[in-house]
């Protein structure tokens, strides 16, 4: 059996951003986010195939990724080592909170929820350490440090 070596075309092309996309993510079925190089964070209605919401320099560093919440609430993590809580309400998008994670290079943050508590966890300071921090206060929870290795 012969493997098709031609890419697939697209259905269709979102045009606008002003640099390079770094992160996408479906918050739903119909909407899409994105962040960019410039820390544009837009959020694309799949229907339209327009942008419903764009916030340049949501953070001042790239988009490193998104952690999708709910169909109306989404955080962004931004190289600028601070992941933001976004609530999307009837077309209005608020930053509703700002937790500083201050992360080096690439590594994305994740978080949980747990008996209504979001716990974010993320690189921390660039020693192999690991943050888990409170999703509401931005308070530090616990920190993990990597074990020495005995001899």
């Amino acid at each position: 059996m012969a493997v098709s070596k031609q890419s697939p075309q697209p259905l269709y092309v979102l045009r606008g951003l002003d640099s390079a996309v770094h992160s996408v993510r479906f918050l739903s079925s119909d909407a899409l986010i994105t962040g960019n190089l410039s820390g544009t964070v837009s959020i694309w209605n799949l229907k339209t195939l327009r942008t419903s919401f764009e916030q340049k320099l949501a953070h001042s560093k790239s988009v490193l990724g998104f952690i999708p919440i709910s169909a109306d609430e989404f955080w962004s993590h931004g190289r600028d080592g601070e992941v933001r809580m976004w609530h999307v309400r009837e077309g209005i998008v608020e930053n509703m909170r700002t937790v500083n994670l201050p992360t080096v290079g690439f590594c994305q943050c994740c978080s949980i929820t747990m008996d209504g508590k979001t716990l974010v966890c993320g690189a921390w300071d660039g020693a192999g350490e690991l943050a888990v921090l409170d999703g509401e206060s931005g308070g530090l929870v616990a920190k993990f440090r990597p074990q020495q290795a005995t001899p």
